[in-house]
């Protein structure tokens, strides 16, 4: 039996119900966000009549303690039932592990079968397991009702006048597999596993690209040489990498040595016209207010002070006695440097290159064959080509900027740009592997990519019978996202599949492990 809430897994291995008689539930509860066990206490499970509802002081109710680890029973042919359903041992190395007499007791317990008992001590607590103890009142349908940390879920049962017709009940239900494999909540606790349901939901054409990372045009700034002269690079060198400071001076540009292209001389003859005018200008304020100068002769005073000052603090905010101070004007680190030490520059020739990397542009060019679709663009994917990480345009709160309309001679194929915050750790200059998505009103059943399993080209499925018990399924796959594949037959919508840890369950099976709650009733 298998209910879910919206965080936990239920699963229950339990008898048949028989009016009257006591039944005992061995409880297996998962967290459905890790697919760990459950580390709580407060579990409980309650046999509810239809109809109504399980209270807090139902007297079916019975609240479950942890119990110890299953063995695991090697050998081979199981079979697996739903809703009051029994595992069944049919071969198991020449003995059979009957549902009659078998009890899982806190000391341990025993598989018993044709004069074959296996007695397993030992009172390990599992975290996740939770033993209790249902009575039966009434004939008729009923609901188990499992509950933990606040969490419902419920199965409809039901109950019987008599153990010979819950027996006939039971042997309906079995579910039976030739290509099953077993892997107890156990395993699956202890790896990396989890598993999905089949989603059905649009899912549009998705276009393969390389794509390459560049920085964005707001983050990229370049530093020039404001006068002519002379490149002269300190002790820290300015190479390609180095981190700056907003303000931080990469290099000093200083004048050429002539007497008229010398900085110097431009800044000393700055400075004398800036004090000059500022004392004529002072002078002939003080003189306007005894009427001694006109108004006129003010305002001209005035506003060669002005320019005088404004040459001066440019010259004074950008050079000093030894020429231009070339400064980065952000934080971030030079991408590229077009001086060499000595180098002779005129004013307005580039320096150097400084970036940051808060935000970059995605560049993908794609085939021109797609050009209808790109209206249509709803998302990306941008896979790592190094670490083999995934990530997608929402993840990283990225968003399409533009695509070309058309192509030239030098370059075949169309652009398309995305704008991404460097949430990712991407390097400006390298490149990913892009799956450009579009819209589509055509629903398609789709699952992780991680639940496919490849064999010789063929792909397949483990699908979920009960929660340790898989079928491998053959499935014919669509376009892919590289997060997400399409199903176009093999699997109905809301079917279970192990979406994580599918390999362990394949080499499971290859070993030929058997159900290790084989023998008595789920």
């Amino acid at each position: 039996m298998t209910a879910y809430s919206d965080g936990l897994e239920f699963f229950a291995e339990t008898g048949t119900f028989v009016a009257g008689q006591e039944v005992s539930v061995l409880l297996h509860v998962t967290e459905l966000q890790d697919f760990k066990p459950y580390v709580g206490e407060d579990v409980s499970v309650c046999l509810v009549p239809k109809g109504e509802s399980a209270g807090d002081n139902c007297g079916n109710c019975s609240h479950g303690h942890g119990t110890e680890a299953e063995p695991e029973i090697e050998g081979e042919g199981h079979t697996h039932q739903h809703e009051g359903h029994s595992h069944e041992g049919e071969t198991h190395e020449g003995h059979q592990h009957e549902s009659e007499g078998h009890s899982h007791e806190s000391e341990g317990h025993s598989h018993e079968g044709e004069g074959h008992t296996h007695q397993h001590e030992g009172k390990t607590e599992v975290q996740g397991i939770y033993r209790f103890c249902v009575r039966a009142e009434a004939e008729g349908e009923a609901n188990l009702v499992f509950s933990a940390d606040g969490q419902r879920a419920s199965i409809p049962v039901r109950v019987f006048g008599s153990a010979s017709e819950a027996a006939e009940y039971a042997e309906s239900l079995e579910v039976r597999s030739s290509n099953g494999a077993v892997f107890p909540k156990e395993k699956s606790w202890s790896v990396d596993f989890a598993t999905e349901e089949a989603v059905l939901e649009p899912f549009g054409q998705v276009i393969r690209a390389t794509s390459r990372v560049q920085p964005s045009q707001e983050e990229v700034f370049t530093v020039s040489a404001l006068t002519d002269g002379v490149v002269s690079i300190g002790a820290k060198a300015l190479v390609e990498g180095r981190e700056v400071r907003k303000g931080e001076t990469l290099c000093i540009v200083k004048g050429s040595g002539t007497a008229d292209e010398n900085l110097a001389t431009k800044y000393a003859r700055a400075e004398a016209d800036y004090n000059f005018a500022r004392n004529e200008y002072e002078r002939k304020k003080a003189l306007a207010s005894d009427r001694i100068v006109s108004e006129s002769e003010l305002r001209q005073a005035e506003a060669a002070f002005e320019i005088a000052k404004a040459v001066f603090e440019n010259l004074k905010g950008n050079f000093d006695a030894s020429g231009q101070s070339a400064k980065s004007p952000i934080e971030g680190f030079v991408t590229s440097v077009t001086v060499s030490n000595g180098q002779f520059v005129r004013a307005g020739d580039p320096i150097a290159t400084v970036s940051r990397s808060r935000s970059l542009l995605v560049v993908a060019e794609i085939q021109p064959r797609y050009s209808a679709c790109l209206k249509d663009i709803c998302g990306a994917t941008f896979k790592d080509m190094d670490s083999g990480r995934i990530w997608t345009l929402d993840e990283l709160g990225g968003k399409v900027v533009s695509y070309g309309k058309s192509v030239s001679s030098d370059s075949p194929l169309i652009p398309v740009t995305f704008s991404v915050p460097n949430k990712g750790g991407f390097i400006p200059g390298s490149f990913l592997q892009t799956r450009i998505i579009t819209r589509s009103e055509t629903p398609a059943i789709t699952l992780p990519t991680t639940s496919l399993i490849e064999e010789q080209g063929n792909y397949f499925v483990y699908r979920q019978l009960t929660p340790e018990y898989f079928e491998k399924t053959p499935v014919t796959i669509g376009a892919s996202d590289g997060l997400r594949t399409e199903i176009r037959s093999g699997l109905s919508a809301g079917e279970r599949v192990v979406s994580k840890g599918a390999m362990f369950v394949k080499l499971a099976q290859a070993s030929g492990a058997l159900d290790p709650h084989a023998g008595h009733n789920h």
